[in-house]
């Protein structure tokens, strides 16, 4: 990780401590302990589906949307987009 992708920096970029336990249903000192040691790879995959705009930057393309689901406010959606007889989503 470079210094704008520390756990740190992307604790902030999700909007701080409390407002990542708050997000993971956690008590903030478990995540305050992130900024130290880490986070979890489980828990990184969550924030990373949860909020990708946290993980972005100019460099990288937009999210793809999911060919099933469609793409929301953050690339996801809670509603099934069908597929045409083509297989390309209407």
């Amino acid at each position: 990780m470079d210094s704008n992708t520390t756990p740190s920096a992307l604790i902030d970029r999700l909007g701080g401590t409390t407002a990542v336990a708050k997000m993971c249903d956690l008590k903030p000192p478990s995540v305050s302990e992130w900024r130290k040691a880490g986070i979890p790879k489980p828990w990184l995959k969550f924030l990373r589906l949860a909020r990708p705009d946290a993980f972005s930057d100019a460099s990288s393309p937009p999210p793809t949307p999911h060919p099933l689901y469609g793409a929301g406010e953050h690339g996801v959606t809670d509603r099934r987009v069908e597929p045409d007889r083509r297989g390309e989503a209407v």
